[in-house]
């Protein structure tokens, strides 16, 4: 799964949607909600082209630092920015910088009905490497099940997709939603439990 924090950006996040389109290619987007509330149509045009809107709360706090209602309204604010967006509910969230707690991963799927998303391959993009590096970092690293950290604000990130999305197909992956990769991961664990078989979707 190719996830894509801290957008949308009014230009580059449709560019990276223009490069998806070509390549057949789904991900999901963790916004946050004061930008979800600027760029609606940006969101409203990722779903209607099959990718995930998800919620990476409203302004990017530390989630650990924060108190569980404060937690609370960073969550509904953003989910109601997409919703009004998307005319539906994100099924998935990201907490900032990774960090969150047992108590606040409770609630937020206790009570806010979203499955917590880390990540398994970090691009380090935020340092601007070449894209090159960024396709590199994958790469190298890259199995079957893998959630690779992202952000549609760094031009450097748009501009590695094409060789990074070719490089992927060529191995064989299938790129999928966060919450698709949930589902053949839950799908998967029921169905090891009598007889294992290799998760599929993500790598023939």
């Amino acid at each position: 799964a190719l996830t894509f924090d801290d957008g949308p950006h009014q230009v580059l996040t449709p560019r990276l949607m223009d490069i998806l389109q070509k390549t057949g290619s789904k991900v999901t987007f963790f916004v946050m909600g004061v930008k979800a509330l600027l760029h609606p149509y940006i969101l409203e045009r990722a779903v209607r082209e099959g990718h995930e809107v998800a919620n990476h709360v409203w302004d990017h706090p530390v989630l650990t630092k924060i108190s569980p209602q404060e937690l609370s309204s960073q969550l509904t604010r953003t989910s109601e920015a997409i919703r009004a967006a998307t005319a539906q509910p994100p099924k998935t969230m990201r907490p900032p910088y990774g960090l969150t707690n047992r108590r606040n991963n409770d609630m937020i799927y206790g009570q806010k009905k979203m499955t917590v998303i880390q990540w398994s391959i970090d691009t380090i993009d935020w340092q601007h490497p070449e894209p090159a590096k960024i396709v590199e970092r994958v790469m190298s690293k890259v199995k079957n099940g893998d959630v690779i950290l992202c952000h549609d604000i760094h031009a450097n990130t748009i501009n590695a997709m094409p060789a990074l999305i070719d490089a992927l197909k060529k191995e064989g992956f299938e790129l999928v939603t966060a919450s698709t990769l949930v589902s053949l991961w839950n799908a998967h664990k029921s169905k090891s439990s009598s007889s294992p078989r290799r998760l599929r979707g993500m790598k023939a």
